[in-house]
Formats: C-alpha cells, structure tokens, sequence
C-alpha cells in the first residue's frame, strides 16, 4: 500500500479496523453520555433529593475526580492487561455506575455511582486512543482516530436528546439508565475484538502481533510492520510511572502529550460545553430557546469532527491546529465583547453571539478536540505509552476541572476577563504548535519513536516535538 488511504484497503482489511474502531469508540461515546447527561438530570435531582449548592457541586465534580483516577490507574495497569481488557474493566464500571445512578435512594449513592462512572470515562478516554492509534495503518491512523473523539460529541448531542425526551416527566432515573445500552455492548464487543499488536508484541507474542497487523495489512505490510514493532520492542523495556519523571529521554516527548492534554481545555471548550446556556440566557436568551440552540452548536461539532477526519492524514495535524487556536480565539473576543455591551440584548447581538459560538465550536470540533487524542500517543515511545497516557490524560482532567470549576467566577466578575483568558489559552496553543509541535501524519509509531530516539541534545524530545 504505497500512497493508498483508507478507502484503498481491502474489503476485509477495512471491516476489521471499522469493527475495531467502532468497538473502542464506544468508549468515547459514553464518556461523552455521562460528560453531558448530567445537565438535564440536575434540574430534577435537585428538587427530589432537595440538593444543596455544595452538594450539588460534589455530584457534579465527582465524575472529574473518578476519571483523573481512571486515566492514572488504567496507564500503571495497561502494560499487565492490555488495552482491551482495560476497556472491558471500563464497560463493567460504566454498567455498575449507570445502573447505581438510575437506582440511587440518596445523595451518597448517587455520589458513590457517579464516583465509578467516573473511573470508567477516565481509563476509557486513556486507552481507546492508545487501542485505535496502535490498531490502524499509518497512513490513515489520522482519519480513524478522529472518529473515535466525534463519537464523544455525539454522546454529548445523545445526552441532551434524551435528557429532553424524559424531561417531560422528570424521569431522570431514565437519562442515567439508558447508558447501560452501548456500555454492554462495549463489553460483549471487546471480548471478541484483537488486542494491540504492539502489546502483543511487547510481551514477546509475534505471531499473534503478525495475526492480527494481517487482518488490517496486506501481507508483506504486515511483515515489514512487525519488524519495525520488534526492533523498537528489542531495545526497551516498559516502565512505570516513576522513570517517566526519571528517565531524560522520556521527559520530552511526556512534556508534549502533557501540553497538549492541558492546552485542549484552557482554551475553553468546557465552559461552553456547560455553560454555553448560561451564556446565552446572559444575554437575554430564555431557557428552553438556550438549551436547543445549545443542542444544534452541537450537531455543528459533530459535522467539524467529520471534516477533520478527512483532512487530518492530507493535510497533516499541524495546519489544523494552527488554524484552530486562530479562529477560537478570533470567536473568543467576538463573545466577550458582546456580552459587555448593550448589543447583548439586541437581535444582531444574539446572531453575533450565536454565530461566533458555533464559529468556536467548529473550529475546536476540527482541530484541538480530535487531534488532541490523536497525537498524544503518537508522540509517546512505546515503552511509555501506557504510562504516559495515563499522566496525560490525567492533566486533561484536572484542567477540565479547574476551567469549568473557575469559569462561573470569573464570569461574574467580568465576561472580557473570563473570555480574555480564553484567548489567552488559545494564543498559547498557537505558539506550542508553531514552536514546539512536530507532524505525526504518515509516519508509522515506530518511525516517530526512531525520530526522537535520534536527539541528543537538550531534554530530548523536547526540541524536535
């Protein structure tokens, strides 16, 4: 398969990578569920179990404290299970926190099953991009991976769905429960899909590793593969989270997925994920006008991820991203500038306002949102990969917290400040890419390892990412 793409592979090889994909996307898709259901649920969860602000706040956030342990405690365990077995744990606790939620008597239960819905989204979102990246071929691991964070936005669009489908009767039991659907097939699926080649691979299993790279490679790809998988495997060894801290060789590219893991949520995109009906109601929306305008910016993101899946492997990552953080930013102002005038109120205001969410939404949909997880372990040598995950992902995380926690604060102060730092955020994410980050696209896991491998200078990695 010379210049060929996804669409040039044999029937049988795409089946196999779809089914693959698919099934690890469903872990995307829940995380996606249970990031967005929670909004509908609260408005009838409040007055039932008769929740405090500070009460609602612990229902709200125990999710983000359970998913940064998730993503830690899945990378210190992958190198043991692998990936798939990882995601199977994952579809377990997703089932438990789903049903324990649509079945809580009390505000500690319901806390308690948020708790492990939460450790399922944390190694979900660790290990599916770690599965698919080391499952699909070079030249169209881009666009696959891709799909894989378009199925997390489109759980968030199924969330709100059927969170306005209960509503009517308040049957908030109902939003939580319907999660159980795609975790079981997660389950069943996963325990009939290949495990990663590469950790195969790793544990000295070649002819299992060659089995499955031929399901999805042409013969002689598949040879020539593994013996680029066996050469890096030959030469070292998985390590723990402590050597990643430890090892100079390692600090560079961990410093890469690190800041990128970082980068995606200061420039704001869980802010408008939450509160993007609060911002809307601020300027004189009502509610149910905010909540379905909310709903359609979402469809908008589904459409932009689909986008960028076509152009991610042409293209390259780099020039999305570049293009992204300036159009984010550009949007950014565009909102805050109007939420501090009387345009506000106004019928062209609320088109502005509109208009440059959507503008945002798309153009974080295209750039930052997928390819973020694309990269990431693209950028981590193999040996690290597992852990390395883990520790990225646990710092997207803890920012997704401390941004959304942070957000109604400083909005209350003033929209140009909360909306400044934004752009801010997205400035950075320019310059990180312009002077930091290297093109992945087109270049097999190993040939990027073997790249890095060659620095010298400095704290490696660094320099040449």
């Amino acid at each position: 398969m010379t210049q060929s793409n996804f669409a040039g592979m044999a029937a049988s090889h795409r089946k196999m990578i779809r089914y693959s994909i698919a099934l690890g996307a469903l872990g995307f898709l829940l995380f996606g569920y249970d990031t967005g259901v929670i909004a509908g649920a609260l408005l009838f969860i409040k007055k039932e179990m008769a929740l405090t602000p500070a009460m609602t706040a612990w229902v709200v956030s125990i999710l983000l404290a359970g998913a940064t342990l998730g993503a830690i405690g899945s990378g210190m365990l992958v190198e043991r299970f692998g990936h798939r077995r990882l995601l199977i744990a994952a579809g377990v606790l997703f089932t438990a926190g789903a049903l324990g939620a649509a079945l809580s008597t009390g505000f500690e239960m319901l806390v308690a099953a948020r708790f492990f819905i939460g450790l399922a989204v944390g190694a979900a979102s660790a290990q599916v991009m770690l599965y698919v990246s080391e499952i699909a071929p070079a030249e169209a691991r881009g666009q696959l991976a891709t799909l894989a964070p378009m199925t997390g936005t489109t759980g968030i669009l199924i969330s709100y769905f059927v969170d306005y489908g209960f509503s009517a009767d308040g049957a908030w039991r109902w939003m939580f429960g319907v999660a159980v659907i795609p975790s079981v097939l997660l389950i069943i699926g996963m325990c009939f899909a290949p495990d990663s080649p590469r950790w195969l691979a790793h544990r000295g299993r070649f002819e299992e590793a060659l089995a499955v790279l031929r399901q999805s490679r042409p013969p002689e790809r598949a040879a020539q593969e593994l013996a680029e998988i066996r050469k890096v495997a030959h030469t070292s060894s998985h390590v723990g989270l402590a050597a990643l801290f430890t090892d100079r060789a390692l600090l560079g590219p961990l410093a890469v997925a690190c800041g990128l893991a970082v980068l995606q949520q200061i420039v704001g995109i869980n802010t408008v994920i939450y509160y993007a009906p609060t911002i809307l109601k601020n300027i004189g929306f009502g509610a149910s006008s905010a909540i379905l305008t909310t709903a359609c910016l979402q469809f908008l993101a589904i459409l932009a991820t689909l986008t960028a899946s076509r152009l991610v492997d042409k293209a390259g990552r780099r020039p999305l991203l570049i293009a992204g953080a300036i159009v984010m930013g550009m949007s950014l102002a565009a909102i805050g500038i109007i939420m501090q005038t009387a345009l506000a109120f106004t019928l062209a205001g609320h088109i502005i306002a509109v208009t440059a969410l959507a503008v945002y939404k798309m153009a974080f949909s295209f750039s930052w949102g997928p390819l973020v997880w694309v990269i990431m372990p693209e950028v981590l040598p193999l040996r690290a990969r597992g852990a390395g995950m883990g520790v990225s992902t646990l710092c997207n995380w803890a920012s997704n917290f401390a941004v959304s926690f942070s957000f109604p604060l400083l909005l209350a102060t003033s929209s140009l400040l909360v909306f400044g730092v934004f752009i801010g955020g997205c400035v950075l994410a320019l310059l990180f890419t312009l002077g930091i980050l290297k093109e992945t696209a087109r270049k097999s896991l190993e040939r990027i390892e073997m790249e890095d491998e060659a620095l010298g200078e400095a704290i490696p990695g660094i320099a040449h990412h």
